[in-house]
């Protein structure tokens, strides 16, 4: 990959050039090997099921770090996929200045795994928009 030094001292970049090339590699990676981990879940099948894997599975992906050199908590980049929820849309959570919490996703997904709860951690209820196929 070409890349030396630790995830988390390159992500603290400074606006250096170097390490936004390193960061920017690494992520890269990151992401090609989740997509990859989807379509391998999308060609398996349980034995006798006519779903995927990926059907049947809830898989999120992200960041704890809006920005990791400046260690920003809001504006998270996360991708949630399988399990019917409507894929192949950018969904922005930043009306007004107002960032959804993290914890709005979570309970939509335990929602979604059929777990009747109304709030969770700091939720103020389910993201809206966020729907299901």
């Amino acid at each position: 990959m070409g890349v030396s030094g630790g995830y988390h001292s390159i992500s603290h970049h400074g606006q250096q050039e170097d390490k936004i090339r390193a960061l920017i590699t690494l992520e890269k990676y990151q992401t090609e090997q989740f997509a990859r981990f989807l379509r391998k879940l999308q060609a398996s099948r349980e034995q006798g099921s006519r779903s995927s894997l990926l059907d049947d599975t809830i898989v999120l992906f992200g960041s704890g770090m809006g920005n990791g050199n400046s260690h920003t908590n809001t504006n998270l980049p996360m991708i949630v996929a399988g399990a019917g929820f409507q894929h192949g849309q950018h969904l922005s959570y930043l009306e007004n200045a107002k960032n959804e919490p993290l914890s709005n996703l979570y309970l939509s997904i335990i929602n979604r795994m059929g777990i009747d709860d109304r709030r969770f951690c700091k939720s103020a209820g389910q993201l809206t928009g966020f729907d299901f196929a």
